[in-house]
């Protein structure tokens, strides 16, 4: 399968929420360090004290909706709160993102950094829904990874995203399943994206934090995670 081109390959970097994990996802719990990151920007001071600012968010309901898949602008509005840009936002425009648009600021910086691009006849598709394989693109272009060693999944092989893939993988932040898969064009959950940023930016989970989304109760597995993304709390 070739690679669609509306993921970039440079290496340069509204409301979202996250989804439970299925029982059988396995994500590695370290990343390593021997890549450069770039600079997060997700503390403010207040007083004399650091908060950890939420980089997601629920919807009107009270809902977090923790299984539903993420959008395109959705991504690109969590790299706009997370990331220091290297490069200022430039006027790029885009037939389906008017400058009406909720994350038409959000959008342009992601595309001027080389973090994503456009889908071709000069749109962005923002409300397209992101697979497992886009995101380790994406994240591959925000990190600039090196491809890691070779992963043996067996649906990957002949995938056009599977440099971005084993780089992932190598780096601790995405893993397969327990049946040998890694499921690249299956839809990446919100749970999913906040447990990946979370640990990509050192933003641990905090299952003490207090309950705020009527669908995600505090015995949920990933309720910690949940909460660290989602609300502002102290570091």
């Amino acid at each position: 399968m070739s690679k669609p081109i509306f993921w970039s390959s440079k290496k340069r970097f509204r409301g979202v929420g996250l989804g439970m994990l299925g029982s059988s996802l396995l994500i590695g719990s370290l990343i390593s360090s021997a890549h450069a990151a770039p600079l997060a920007q997700d503390k403010k001071t207040v007083g004399d004290t650091q908060i950890y600012q939420a980089y997601m968010q629920g919807y009107p309901d009270n809902l977090f909706r923790p299984e539903q898949s993420v959008m395109r602008s959705e991504i690109a509005a969590i790299l706009h709160r997370l990331i220091v840009s290297p490069i200022p936002s430039n006027s790029i425009k885009f037939t389906d993102v008017p400058s009406t648009y909720w994350a038409n600021d959000e959008i342009a910086l992601a595309v001027s950094n080389g973090w994503m691009d456009g889908t071709g006849g000069n749109t962005f598709s923002p409300n397209r829904q992101v697979t497992r394989g886009e995101m380790a693109q994406i994240l591959m272009n925000v990190y600039g990874w090196g491809s890691g060693s070779a992963s043996s999944f067996r649906d990957t092989k002949q995938h056009w995203a599977k440099s971005a893939i084993d780089a992932a993988v190598a780096q601790g932040v995405m893993a397969g399943y327990s049946d040998g898969s890694f499921r690249p064009d299956q839809l990446i959950s919100r749970v999913e994206t906040a447990k990946m940023f979370n640990r990509l930016t050192g933003r641990p989970a905090d299952p003490q934090l207090p309950m705020t989304w009527s669908d995600v109760p505090s015995s949920a597995p990933d309720y910690g995670d949940i909460m660290a993304a989602s609300i502002d709390h102290p570091v």
